[in-house]
This record gives structure tokens, C-alpha cells and sequence, in this order.
């Protein structure tokens, strides 16, 4: 628990972002939290928390059947549980005695956080941070997302269709601007796990071990004026000016 506290402060900075809720609007979050030992050497806990838009039927059912696949919050953490935990088995936790002869327990953490960051009657912007652990990893591994979606056609919107494809050289020169790195997980950097609008600007964001190692962390970039003139689609355009970028 305390591991993953230290992980959310580092990283509460980039958390933060320009709301651009309508005054009218009523965000509504629910949260869990709960532990229990799935066998009698296997501690699972869970803490999940989902936003919504209270006083807006439609965009809420959008929301739920896009990212919440439908389901209600208690029917998403038993979901969420089943998928982290897999298909294990007692017998994949063999018993171990401590020195002081104690049982071992093996333990395995996951946090989810889904918090809207923007919200217009076309436009919700959802961010989803991910944080989990098991025994025997080095450390835990967090992940961030942010979920755009289009409200007039009901879906979630794909990163082409809000910006083309840049060429690797352009991003790799304003990666290593920033970041001052030269090592590389991967051969191509395009595309970016995620595309956030915001009053800051339009950021490309890759997570952990998707291009470069662990000790480097996010990797998150703000692409500049011209380069959204020149590689925003019309919907991205359309985002970009919403979300106050060209205020």
C-alpha cells in the first residue's frame, strides 16, 4: 500500500489538467475498496473508483456501455477482479513457511481510476490510471489512458481519428529534447498510447516499457502549434479549440 501511495504522489503532476465542465454539469464519482484472501496464502486488494455524469441520462448510458461495457459499478469490480486474478488456483500459491514460522502470503494490488477531465455536450474526456502489483515483481507497473468519446455517434474515439500519423524523426527529436535519452524499446515510436486535449496543449503520452526502460518513466510530450495544424484531423481541430487551446 504505502509502494503504491509513494507511485500516486510522484505522479499526481501529471494528473492534473484543465477542467472545461459546463457550469450545469454534476460529476458523480463511485468508489470501492476492499481485501480479502482468495486462498489462505493469497491477499487480493482492490480499490477502483468510476466517474460519470450525473444529471445527463444519455452521456451517463454512453459512458457505462463504452467504458464501463455496460455494467453497473458492483457488476465492473467483480469483472475487474476476475480479470486480474485470471484463472488462479490455490495450487499456484504453494504453501511457504517464514523463519518465524508464519505462512508466506503472496499478495497482488490493483487500482483503477476513471475521472472525467473534460466534458461539453459533444465531448467526454475520461482518464484512467492504473496501478497494480504481484509478488515477485520487481515493482509495481502503473498505466495511463485517456478514453475520448464522441457523444453525437456514441463510440469511443481511436487515436486516428483525431491526428495522423507523425513521422518518428519529428517526435524523436522533441522526446529527446526533453528527456535527453538515445535507447529505444522499440524501432517505431509512432503511434503514442494515448492523445490528451487540454488547455495545455494537444499531449502524446507512451507508458512505461512501451519505448523506452522503466527508469525513464512516462514519456509525455506536447506537440506544438504547427505540428497540430498540420497532423490534427477535423475532429482533432474540433477538440483542440473546445478544450481551450486556442483561447
Amino acid at each position: 500500500m504505502k509502494a503504491r501511495k509513494f507511485i500516486l504522489l510522484c505522479f499526481l503532476f501529471l494528473l492534473l489538467a484543465v477542467s472545461c465542465y459546463s457550469d450545469n454539469v454534476n460529476i458523480i464519482s463511485v468508489h470501492c475498496s476492499y481485501e480479502k484472501m482468495v486462498f489462505y496464502n493469497y491477499h487480493l486488494e482492490m480499490e477502483i473508483t468510476l466517474a460519470s455524469i450525473a444529471n445527463n441520462e444519455r452521456t451517463h448510458e454512453i459512458i457505462e456501455n463504452l467504458i464501463y461495457q455496460g455494467m453497473d459499478f458492483d457488476e465492473y469490480v467483480e469483472y475487474r477482479e476476475r480479470e486480474f486474478i485470471g484463472d488462479a488456483r490455490g495450487d499456484f500459491y504453494p504453501l511457504y513457511i517464514n523463519d518465524d514460522g508464519s505462512v508466506y502470503i503472496y499478495r497482488s494490488l490493483l487500482d483503477v481510476d476513471y475521472s472525467i477531465q473534460y466534458y461539453c455536450e459533444e465531448y467526454v474526456i475520461v482518464r484512467c490510471f492504473e496501478y497494480y502489483y504481484h509478488t515477485g515483481m520487481p515493482h509495481g507497473i502503473y498505466w495511463f489512458n485517456y478514453l475520448i468519446i464522441d457523444i453525437r455517434n456514441e463510440r469511443l474515439l481511436l487515436i486516428e481519428d483525431l491526428i495522423n500519423d507523425i513521422p518518428d524523426y519529428v517526435l524523436l527529436e522533441i522526446i529527446e529534447d526533453k528527456y535527453d535519452i538515445r535507447y529505444y524499446l522499440r524501432e517505431n515510436i509512432w503511434p503514442p498510447d494515448a492523445v490528451n486535449f487540454s488547455g495545455v496543449g494537444v499531449e502524446l503520452l507512451w507508458n512505461i516499457y512501451q519505448i523506452t526502460p522503466y527508469n525513464v518513466g512516462l514519456i509525455r510530450i506536447i506537440i506544438n502549434e504547427f505540428l497540430m495544424e498540420e497532423y490534427l484531423t477535423n475532429i482533432g481541430k474540433e477538440l483542440w479549440s473546445l478544450t481551450g487551446a486556442l483561447r
